[in-house]
């Protein structure tokens, strides 16, 4: 007598497709993550000398650790360039991100299109695409006896703010943040992204009862999108931060690898790299902590 295999229930069918779904990177976390890790480590402990014979480890403790931040202050400086960086382009990143979602979630002629285009510069470039383009171009200014110029000049937008009589302080600021357009913009294809899919996830019926109550659009955007879109917020701020750290421009991250290739100094690159990661995760945990108590979940 055949016997009916009867279906897995809905829950446990879940349960099995979402573990199928990460067992790749579960097989890869312990060859491509654990064992490096394990092994940069044991590199920042000790002293490591190159021969015909291989590699020769001399434990010295937390020596590489103190040369860091006692006799190295490039690190230090490029350190908090790297941070000063950061706080700057992740809320423009941000509000950049949001302003041109909530335009691509309009209907309009030629939708589509605007979207592959914004998103473009992720799937057809790398850093070092963008990395050779800037390159060439201050290669130009430079053959031409310009020197000191980003991607965008902004010489003229500085003259103007000077001549309104704003502080110094403010003036540069505002130039400082014209001048990352392009790379602001270069990075925003995922979170535009992100953003697009949290706004057409807030169902509809919200922004009628809202029309019918009298509510402005600005007002609909702080009680009802902005909330709704803080779990993706948070998300774009976690991608944003972690992008800026590890982005091309970012001098800490050359100067991490310098003495590795230059020098075969893997020691002291293991422990330039390990205090990095550790300060950047310090970062993602004060972001987890002051901004993921304030994102609303709505259960659907």
């Amino acid at each position: 007598m055949n016997r009916r295999i009867r279906p897995l229930p809905l829950e446990r069918r879940k349960a099995f497709y979402g573990r199928l779904f990460v067992l790749p990177w579960l097989v890869g976390f312990l060859p491509f993550f654990v064992l490096p890790l394990i092994r940069t480590v044991r590199y920042s402990l000790s002293f490591m000398t190159a021969s015909a014979e291989g590699i020769a480890l001399q434990p010295v403790g937390l020596r590489n650790y103190i040369k860091l931040f006692a006799e190295d202050p490039d690190f230090i400086r490029e350190l908090s360039t790297a941070f000063g960086t950061m706080f700057q382009e992740v809320p423009l990143i941000l509000s950049f991100s949001i302003f041109i979602a909530m335009l691509l979630n309009q209907k309009f002629r030629g939708r589509t299109l605007a979207r592959a285009i914004l998103f473009l510069p992720v799937i057809v470039t790398s850093g070092v695409v963008i990395y050779i383009l800037k390159t060439d171009i201050n290669a130009l200014y430079a053959m031409n006896g310009v020197q000191g110029q980003s991607f965008l000049r902004m010489t003229a937008l500085t003259d103007i703010l000077y001549s309104l009589g704003l502080d110094y302080r403010i003036t540069d600021l505002i130039s400082s943040a014209m001048g990352r357009i392009f790379d602001i913009a270069w990075k925003c294809g995922v979170q535009i992204l992100l953003f697009l899919g949290g706004l057409q996830s807030i169902p509809s019926s919200f922004y009628e009862a809202a029309s019918v109550e009298g509510a402005t659009q600005w007002e609909k955007f702080w009680k009802i999108t902005f909330p709704m879109i803080t779990p993706v917020l948070l998300t774009g701020i976690v991608y944003s931060i972690v992008d800026s750290f590890t982005y091309y421009g970012n001098n800490i991250m050359l100067k991490s690898i310098k003495p590795a290739f230059d020098n075969l100094n893997y020691a002291y690159a293991s422990a330039m790299s390990l205090v990095y990661s550790v300060m950047v995760m310090v970062v993602l945990g004060l972001v987890f902590l002051l901004v993921g108590r304030r994102v609303t979940y709505v259960e659907r």
